[in-house]
């Protein structure tokens, strides 16, 4: 006899997850965001339950890891496509009860299209959290030191924090770099990256991150997933121009665009961007094309385990 399967969303904050089924097989409810209470559900659950929920900002992390540990099938959604999801269902209203419900009826219906949760290692998480800190430093320095542009006012006070802000970012790069290195797959990944013209160090460990968690099947899946691919915008004969999807990473869409920047001004793709400006493209336009090239070559050297080679590199569309 098959089990039916039974697909729960669970819509998370930092104190409580509001439960919904996409069957009515589990009644609506509220539980506390904590280990205990979630093992004591997980334990009334189906075995054949699969869990959905949005990605947010880490609360999600403990629920889903514990999920996955008890062998639930678990996926980790990502909120843009689930609100226009709720948009496409006529959803008007909000509520934490009826966003457990929508993401329910979500995955049930795209299931077999996404990628399951898989929970990554102590070491990936560490590295992960000196990224986010190291993000967080890098945007509190940038906002003090635009702020005081503005004001036209740089007191000494300013400068020992935007020099104490910089020290430390520097510091929490250096740490980042050595936990890569330190693991020998990592540390080969990494080196090929940060081969690639205009991709640093910490471009380096955010892709050496992202190739160690998901195994893309193609280097369409990997710009997918980052989010520097257009989108269309035509309607009948109106054709508008091509915006950014930005339904991806958000850091690691930022990281490649930096990283295009700086590639557009070596060699290698100096003549490229010059190319791309010439035929119409924003800069901002000419750099998401880099950006988007720049990663497929990392997918290549990553799944290859060969070198990059400037050579290799042809005048293309987009």
């Amino acid at each position: 006899m098959q089990t039916s399967v039974v697909f729960i969303g669970v819509d998370v904050d930092k104190f409580e997850l509001q439960v919904a089924g996409s069957d009515g097989d589990i009644v609506a409810g509220v539980l506390p965001n904590n280990r205990s209470s979630i093992v004591g559900w997980l334990k009334r659950l189906p075995a054949a339950s699969v869990i959905a929920m949005e990605a947010t900002g880490g609360y999600q992390e403990l629920l889903a890891r514990t999920a996955c540990e008890r062998g639930f099938e678990v996926y980790v959604l990502n909120p843009t496509h689930v609100h226009h999801y709720a948009i496409s269902l006529g959803n008007r209203g909000k509520t934490d009860r009826l966003d457990a419900a929508v993401i329910a009826q979500y995955i049930a219906q795209h299931r077999k299209k996404l990628h399951r949760y898989e929970p990554i290692s102590p070491e990936l998480q560490e590295i992960r959290a000196l990224q986010a800190l190291g993000s967080t430093v890098v945007r509190v320095g940038t906002s003090l030191r635009l702020s005081a542009q503005r004001h036209g006012c740089v007191s000494s006070h300013q400068k020992k924090a935007l020099a104490s802000l910089t020290a430390w970012s520097e510091q929490l790069e250096r740490e980042m770099i050595a936990k890569i290195k330190a693991q020998s797959d990592w540390a080969k990944t990494y080196g090929l990256l940060t081969g690639i013209c205009g991709i640093g160090p910490i471009t380096g460990v955010a892709l050496t991150n992202l190739f160690s968690r998901i195994d893309f099947a193609n280097s369409d899946a990997a710009v997918a997933f980052c989010g520097p691919d257009p989108r269309p915008n035509e309607s009948g004969r109106k054709v508008g121009r091509r915006r950014l999807s930005k339904q991806g990473d958000k850091a690691a869409r930022t990281l490649l665009y930096n990283a295009a920047s700086s590639a557009a001004r070596t060699a290698q793709f100096k003549d490229y961007y010059a190319t791309l400006r010439a035929r119409g493209l924003a800069s901002t336009a000419a750099l998401v094309i880099i950006a988007r090239k720049l990663l497929r070559i990392a997918y290549g050297v990553w799944r290859t385990g060969q070198p990059f080679d400037p050579e290799k590199l042809r005048p293309a569309t987009a």
